[in-house]
């Protein structure tokens, strides 16, 4: 197993044998596309899993952050002997902003890592560096093994599988992106980094016995089915491909007419007038 942090700039390849326990699933910037994530990568993480009871005596998956030492105590030497090397390697070239937190805290820094929940059955993401918020919905316990959420993302979690797809719809919406564009930061192409600014756009809270919002997630249900097919006949998980162009190709020709619907729901839904005033 090989992994390739970043320091100062640099890239450190470093290698061993690790344990799977140290094993998770991930989706960075060019695994997200509109309403569907695709070849997601492996991450090795100094995390253990812990089943916990809450204080109503109702199991719940909880994230303990580890550094080498622990791990060597749980019987694993070579992934312990990995980790120490991280430690060592960032040690050595952390900048000195970071010069006194260790590779374990940069990794969790505000607790972004250890404060996910592993709870809720699913995970709404949008990528954050990118000129549109590529939206998708994670359902948990999909995966060959745990879904870790990445820094290159924003996450919303729910039971409600109708709320997750009624967020996404909205998220990846033309008009939603359209709305905040003026106020996104720019690159030499045009707008970039979709960051927080989309959540500036006002949205209803999600309510089942509202026909409009019902009608919304089943459509993003629908993209979701349509998107997840063309990654399939495409075999875009097991060749090289740009990710710029499969979004591009995803919203102005595969989900033409779903994105049009979308967009005539949430004009039901939010007000177009109030949301520019608000932006």
């Amino acid at each position: 197993m090989t992994k390739t942090p970043k320091c100062r700039g640099r890239s450190v390849k470093l290698s061993g044998r690790v344990h799977s326990d140290f094993l998770f699933r991930t989706a960075m910037a060019r695994n997200m596309v509109p309403f569907a994530q695709f070849a997601l990568p492996l991450v090795l993480l100094p995390i253990q899993i812990l089943n916990v009871m809450t204080s109503e005596g109702k199991p719940q998956k909880r994230l303990k952050l580890l550094d080498h030492k622990d791990i060597q105590l749980l019987g694993h030497i070579d992934t312990a002997r990995w980790f120490k090397e991280v430690e060592t390697v960032w040690a050595k070239y952390r900048t000195e902003n970071n010069s006194n937190v260790t590779s374990i805290e940069y990794l969790n820094w505000q607790h972004k890592l250890t404060e996910q929940d592993l709870n809720k059955q699913f995970a709404v993401l949008y990528s954050a560096s990118a000129k549109d918020a590529n939206a998708f919905v994670h359902k948990r316990g999909t995966l060959d093994l745990e879904y870790i959420i990445d820094k290159a993302a924003y996450v919303f979690y729910t039971d409600s599988e109708l709320e997750a797809y009624y967020l996404t719809a909205f998220l990846n919406a033309n008009s939603a992106n359209d709305l905040m564009k003026p106020f996104q930061s720019r690159g030499l192409f045009g707008a970039r980094d979709v960051s927080k600014k989309i959540l500036d756009v006002p949205l209803p809270q999600f309510k089942a016995d509202e026909e409009a919002h019902v009608r919304l997630a089943h459509l993003g249900q629908a993209c979701a089915a349509r998107v997840e097919e063309f990654i399939r006949d495409r075999d875009l998980a097991n060749q090289d491909y740009n990710v710029g162009k499969v979004r591009s190709e995803i919203r102005n020709q595969l989900l033409v007419e779903e994105l049009k619907q979308i967009d005539e729901l949430l004009r039901e839904v939010v007000r177009i007038d109030e949301a520019i005033e608000t932006l």
